[in-house]
């Protein structure tokens, strides 16, 4: 179950659900829940993963690149060497940051449209919520039916 609280302190208790209208399904995990009390569909959108070296690409030492380029931030204990888990820690905070960031972002995105475009722009609400096991921010957003 996700708990979500909104912009006017109405609070959400979401549960998965088997309905999946058709939607596109871009790059990112999708799936949809369902508020408990009103009933109402909502699409929870996971963070694309991205690795070491997507991100950094070239500019992380090239021993770290050949060794861990492949991890993302929540494979940072898969590195068993104190050493290199110091040197990666800063790299693998960066990669956390800019997920919550990117989400941060379609939160406020979506807001500012629907703020300079009142009359003729439908976006969902939508929220920002952290997975309190894994620390993954997640883009809940309302369901609205032939919006894709």
């Amino acid at each position: 179950m996700i708990s979500v609280i909104g912009d006017s302190q109405e609070q959400l208790f979401l549960i998965p659900t088997k309905v999946a209208p058709a939607i596109c399904h871009g790059s990112t995990r999708k799936e949809f829940v369902k508020d408990t009390l009103t009933g109402a569909l909502y699409l929870v959108k996971y963070p694309r993963r991205r690795t070491l070296a997507d991100i950094f690409g070239d500019s992380i030492p090239v021993e770290f690149r050949a060794n861990y380029g492949h991890l993302s931030y929540d494979q940072a204990d898969q590195v068993h060497n104190n050493k290199d888990k110091g040197a990666l820690k800063p790299y693998f905070e960066d990669m956390r940051d800019l997920d919550i960031e990117i989400s941060f972002g379609e939160v406020v995105y979506s807001l500012v449209a629907r703020a300079l475009f009142p009359a003729s722009l439908v976006t969902p609400k939508t929220y920002l919520h952290m997975n309190p096991k894994t620390q993954k921010p997640l883009v809940i957003s309302e369901y609205i039916p032939e919006f894709n």
